[in-house]
């Protein structure tokens, strides 16, 4: 009963990728409650986490092929600025 109702949540979502957050959200909110590990374990759905990595690695195999465009914010130099400007 838990897998069905865990699979009918991941399915509300509207992209593949999404689908093993929203499990993944749902497992979180178990611990916190203090779910057993029973219970917890329902809610992996192989099926569903296997389709999400496969979208996502023929998304990267596409930005790859068109060459990644990476914005000057996310360039190393900036990155390493940003930290130490930061009081860690």
């Amino acid at each position: 009963e838990i897998y069905k109702l865990a699979y009918n949540l991941a399915e509300s979502e509207p992209t593949k990728i999404a689908k093993p957050s929203r499990l993944k959200l749902l497992r979180k909110d178990q611990r916190k409650l203090r779910a057993d590990y029973l219970t917890i374990e329902a809610t992996y759905i192989p099926d569903i986490t296997y389709a999400s990595n496969k979208k996502q690695r023929e998304l990267q195999e596409l930005r790859e092929d068109k060459g990644f465009y990476c914005p000057d914010f996310f360039a190393l130099e900036k990155v390493r600025e940003q930290l130490q400007k930061c009081d860690i």
